[in-house]
């Protein structure tokens, strides 16, 4: 049975799942037009993914969320490729077939609360088409074997770099349906409602927009004086108190402008609670999520970014952080785990605080990865703590084997790192194995 509860949750995760689709647009038709993707729009496109993919799960939108699994591990291929996507034909198919699902679906649910989706087809021919990818590296692969040489860093760029598939791979059928998809693209635009478009709109309260009224009132009384002098005297000048009055509504002005441009941290907290009740009963876990500093404000268009870090972190503080009921019993900690989020203010620095009781960061463990994935720059004993837990921000490092509904493979955390610093911020990482983990999240304006 839906509660208030979960419709109010609905309604944040429309408003910023529509977000998430604007920026998906913008990557895939530029992609389209230059038929290719940078490394780093392959990042952007995971972030954005991920992000979906992790929402659609809290709200129990398994069919959302199985195709967002599905494109995340063609995805996972094509993050390793230094090159990108060079030739983009057989991926724009499927991304944009992806990205009309997901629009699709959302209306769907929207509108009539029919949560039951048709992914089941998409999904294994993403799934194929992942496999056909590792499967034509594999042959590549297979076939170099016996080159050997030396190169320079320059040449072996070039001489290495395959085409992962070919344009063949797409038969006559599904070249008409790429056509048809386009067309279809081009036509819809997204059709999203505009009361979720937070880039033209701004809720104030009906009391705020009287007073935003009374100020404009005030200045076309100052301005239609000035017109009636104007008519029968070209040689004016303005009056003291003209002058101080239109400097008092500049200022009132202005004000209102940097108020309306802010937003705090109440929704975010909204669906931080919600995850973490998701999540324990999901996981069987017990924990106890405590969240300050919610009214502490910032700018709009940082609020979507720090949103993702925040809800990244607290998906692995939950997922990896939190030991099982059983496990802090034998450790002798309280059966409840605890993670505390404080959010601060002071004066023009901007601070986010994570702090778990949980595991802590297994510093051997991301050495002992590190060494594994060729990743380590000097001598294992050389690296300094804060040095070792910088590894964990590196593009595609991971310590998980397996893939988990929440936190995937774990290699978000570059993507955390990675909006932060779009926002002229720092990650500073505090770790005790067993004791727990406290990451801080530092901005200045």
């Amino acid at each position: 049975m839906r509660t208030s509860e979960y419709d109010s949750m609905l309604e944040i995760f429309f408003n910023e799942s529509y977000e998430l689709l604007e920026e998906l647009e913008i990557i895939l038709i530029k992609g389209k037009g230059m038929n290719q993707y940078s490394k780093e729009d392959v990042q952007e496109i995971f972030r954005l993914f991920h992000t979906i993919k992790a929402d659609a799960t809290m709200m129990l939108l398994e069919d959302l969320a199985e195709v967002a699994r599905a494109f995340e591990k063609v995805l996972y291929y094509y993050r390793e490729k230094e090159e990108g996507i060079a030739e983009a034909v057989t991926f724009n198919y499927y991304m944009e077939r992806v990205f009309l699902y997901f629009t699709n679906e959302l209306s769907k649910i929207e509108k009539s609360g029919d949560i039951s989706g048709t992914s089941k087809e998409l999904i294994n021919e993403l799934l194929e088409y992942k496999n056909t990818l590792t499967k034509t590296e594999v042959e590549i692969s297979e076939k170099e074997k016996q080159v050997y040489y030396i190169a320079g860093k320059e040449e072996e760029t070039q001489t290495c770099y395959k085409k992962p598939i070919s344009n063949n791979y797409i038969n006559q059928s599904q070249e008409r349906k790429t056509i048809s998809l386009q067309k279809e693209a081009l036509e819809y635009r997204l059709k999203i409602p505009e009361k979720y478009d937070k880039k033209k709109h701004n809720i104030i309260t009906s009391e705020e927009m009287q007073k935003i009224i009374n100020i404009q009132k005030r200045f076309e009384k100052i301005l239609k004086n000035y017109e009636r002098r104007l008519e029968t005297n070209s040689l004016i000048a303005f009056e003291k108190d003209d002058l101080y009055q239109l400097s008092e509504i500049e200022d009132q002005l202005s004000q209102w402008i940097r108020y309306i441009h802010v937003d705090d941290f109440t929704d975010i907290a909204a669906k931080m609670t919600q995850i973490t009740k998701e999540m324990t009963d999901s996981l069987k876990k017990d924990i106890e999520l405590i969240i300050t500093g919610t009214e502490t404000v910032v700018e709009k268009n940082k609020i979507g970014k720090l949103s993702n870090a925040m809800l990244h972190l607290l998906r692995n503080a939950i997922d990896h952080g939190i030991e099982t009921k059983e496990e802090r019993i034998a450790k002798g900690k309280p059966q409840r785990g605890r993670i505390q989020i404080a959010i601060k203010r002071k004066e023009k620095e901007l601070s986010i605080k994570i702090k778990d009781d949980g595991r802590g960061i297994d510093i051997k463990k991301i050495i002992e990865k590190a060494k594994e994935q060729h990743i380590l720059t000097k001598p294992e004993s050389n690296y300094t703590e804060e040095e070792i837990y910088k590894i964990m921000l590196q593009h595609g490092f991971s310590t998980k084997e397996t893939i988990t509904n929440y936190s995937g493979l774990g290699v978000g955390m570059d993507v955390v790192e990675h909006n932060i610093a779009e926002l002229n911020g720092n990650i500073k990482i505090k770790s005790k194995e067993g004791k727990g983990t406290e990451i801080i999240l530092l901005f200045s304006d």
